[in-house]
């Protein structure tokens, strides 16, 4: 048997494989993560960083429950420490990692597009209604105050989907912006008539209604109006941040490098899609040619 599984001391307080503690792991760390991809190599370390943060944490040697050792990988179970297979184990590591990378980034890139096709919208409200000014560019404040969170922060199914329901983007993605625009528009134009204050009474509790329907998700303190030109309020901004990401981190879980530390250092592992790769690339070439 092992010195590693004959020691008791490194087993103590550990939380078993797979019931790791992650709360510490925040959604700064994850977009630190996504955010820094620049190219396909930085794209394949990704899940190497993921397993630092979850694994290998100094101040979190509860998680610590992942050990290797020359051609073996050491998993705590919750009672003792299971022996596996180096490389196996790694891969597996991986995908998970990855697994939940791109489930984070599918979730946020999702959140991005709705706040982006919102802004586009009251930008269009705004040209629709440059005498309701105002009130389009508080609501375009909201939006681009509202910051982009994913919960739950780590989840290993890539399909998992944004539930909208009770957000702000999940109200304004809806038909309350046009309604709640047209109300003011009509009440605008009521106004300047005779006899209206039944059509009025109608038009102005339906946008209390409105009101109240926004004031469930949020409050905003009230602000000064502000009178500025159309294009200094309405500013669209990128549909997503480094949106040359997505094509970069869109990969195969078996193609992750693992380079994860210098004790996951697996210098000779190659996965098989990696070795695959550029023989489907160079046999046409070479085929194509001889023709």
């Amino acid at each position: 048997m092992s010195e590693l599984t004959e020691n008791s001391k490194d087993s103590t307080n550990l939380n078993a494989f797979g019931a790791e503690n992650l709360e510490y792991i925040n959604g700064d760390d994850m977009d630190t993560i996504i955010d820094n991809v620049k190219s396909y190599d930085e794209a394949c370390t990704t899940p190497s960083q993921l397993v630092r943060l979850i694994h290998f944490h100094e101040e979190h040697p509860e998680n610590h429950n992942l050990k290797l050792k020359d051609g073996s990988a050491f998993i705590y179970n919750g009672n003792e420490w299971d022996v596996k297979e180096k490389v196996e184990s790694i891969n597996i590591l991986v995908d998970k990692a990855f697994n939940m990378i791109v489930s984070y980034y599918n979730r946020r890139k999702t959140l991005y597009r709705e706040k982006n096709k919102i802004i586009k919208k009251l930008k269009e409200l705004y040209e629709r209604y440059p005498e309701l000014k105002d009130g389009i560019y508080r609501k375009l404040k909201i939006i681009e105050n509202t910051p982009i969170v994913i919960e739950p922060i780590l989840s290993a199914n890539i399909n998992d989907e944004i539930d909208l329901t009770d957000t702000i983007f999940g109200l304004y993605s809806s038909d309350y912006l046009e309604e709640y625009f047209g109300g003011y528009k009509q009440e605008l134009e009521l106004n300047k008539g005779e006899n209206n204050e039944i059509e009025l009474e109608k038009i102005r509790k339906r946008l209390n209604e409105l009101d109240k329907e926004e004031e469930k998700i949020i409050y905003i303190e009230p602000e000064e109006q502000i009178n500025i030109e159309p294009e200094e309020q309405i500013n669209i901004e990128p549909e997503e941040q480094n949106s040359d990401v997505e094509e970069q981190i869109n990969i195969e879980p078996e193609e992750q490098n693992s380079d994860l530390e210098e004790q996951i250092n697996i210098e000779q592992v190659h996965y098989r899609k990696i070795e695959k790769k550029p023989k489907k690339k160079i046999k046409p070439k070479k085929s194509s040619k001889s023709k």
